[in-house]
């Protein structure tokens, strides 16, 4: 029971990192899906 609640938390810790970089992921996107619709330089997105 106890290596349950370690790797639970161990999870916990990896998803939260993939929701962030996921999220950050999804904000270049739009910003690169922006750029390109008003024809401006998709490298201005970080």
């Amino acid at each position: 029971m106890g290596t349950l609640t370690i790797t639970g938390s161990v999870d916990a810790q990896a998803y939260g990192e993939l929701a962030i970089r996921y999220n950050g992921l999804r904000d270049f996107y739009a910003c690169v899906r922006e750029q390109l619709t008003f024809h401006a330089a998709a490298e201005l997105c970080k």
